[in-house]
């Protein structure tokens, strides 16, 4: 197969997300593979991200900013077709159902013959099924877990046009290996947005611990709104927990700084895909998560943690219970081995592979 043009439309960006980071991925895959030319479009520009890509040549991000709903929509179509006549790519990679909309109206106006493929970088739960039907008109997809590859079939895309590719990830050589606690306290963490009871459902995860008969500490690594600060800080306070929870706020390598714990906490409702999990099982931390839409499922094993019911609180407990009785029969090399497939190596075989069938 000989070198295509690939590029990928993108939503607006906030600077320093998952998505950015795989987007990172990819251009630095372009950058030592050159096997495929990839450009990374991103039509709703903000002053964030145009900091943050000022000396990346492989993304161009559209500096006209209309905060006009229609208006802005009518721009970005016109500076996409703009785009794509000027580079006439093979295939685009359109990340959401709008730029899928975006991508096939692109094309229309073009008269250009280049492939569509959806790249959602969540559950097709959250969509509305407006959304879901402009996402399954791509002409393939890429699927970040096999829990989005089963959604997408069920949803009436054959499966020979879906490429599960998971998402990459590069563990720290910096990063040590984190020790179990030996005091008989349960040392547990948690590493995201600060989030009450939407995605994060730190609502569950609190209310869990306080359903436990054992001693416990937890730390809190992460930002969120205000009110869901002060939300938690209120339970806090009034279930006389204060003393067993620490918010340390936004830490850049929040794993680098913990010495001692016993297992990582996840209670969403759903994910993109888990790069928490990841970053746990890559300093041998085992792992308690929700079995939620998608990812986690993908992640956790028996040598690495336990997944419990999405949303179900008994089942949380439960795992706490029987999580304190085997914290000490994880190995951390077996734990740290269960990530090795999705290190950045392995994930640029799956995405030139698929490049390379769509090619064909």
């Amino acid at each position: 197969m000989g070198k295509q043009s690939v590029i990928i439309l993108t939503n607006e960006l906030g600077g320093k997300g998952g998505t950015e980071s795989v987007i990172d991925a990819w251009t630095r895959m372009a950058e030592l593979n050159q096997v495929h030319d990839i450009h990374v479009l991103i039509p709703f520009g903000n002053s964030n991200v145009m900091k943050l890509y000022a000396k990346n040549s492989r993304i161009t991000i559209n500096s006209h900013i209309n905060h006009v709903k229609f208006m802005k929509k009518m721009n970005a179509v016109i500076y996409v077709v703009w785009h794509l006549l000027r580079r006439n790519p093979d295939i685009v990679i359109a990340i959401s159902p709008l730029m899928v909309q975006l991508a096939r109206i692109a094309r229309r106006i073009s008269g250009r013959k280049f492939k569509i493929v959806s790249w959602f970088h969540f559950t097709t739960r959250i969509l509305t099924k407006r959304q879901i039907k402009q996402l399954c008109r791509a002409d393939f997809h890429l699927a970040i877990s096999t829990g989005l590859e089963k959604e997408l079939i069920l949803n009436g895309v054959p499966q020979n046009n879906i490429f599960c590719i998971y998402n990459p990830f590069t563990p720290s050589t910096s990063l040590h290996t984190i020790k179990r606690s030996a005091d008989g306290v349960m040392r547990y963490v948690y590493v995201g947005r600060i989030d009450w009871n939407g995605q994060k459902n730190l609502q569950l995860l609190f209310n869990g611990l306080k359903a436990v008969d054992f001693y416990w500490t937890l730390d809190v690594y992460g930002q969120g709104s205000p009110e869901d600060t002060a939300r938690i800080r209120d339970f806090l306070h009034e279930n006389l927990l204060e003393e067993c929870v620490h918010m340390h706020g936004w830490v850049d390598s929040p794993f680098s700084d913990i010495e001692n714990a016993d297992y990582l906490l996840s209670t969403s409702k759903f994910e993109g895909f888990g790069l928490s999990i990841l970053e746990s099982a890559s300093v041998g931390l085992p792992v308690i998560s929700s079995d939620c839409p998608v990812g986690p499922d993908d992640i956790v094993t028996p040598d690495n943690g336990y997944l419990f019911t999405n949303e179900n609180k008994a089942e949380f407990v439960k795992a706490l219970t029987i999580s304190k009785k085997h914290a000490n029969n994880f190995s951390s090399e077996k734990i740290k081995a269960t990530v090795t497939r999705f290190t950045e190596n392995n994930y640029q075989k799956l995405v030139l592979a698929a490049l390379d069938a769509l090619g064909d």
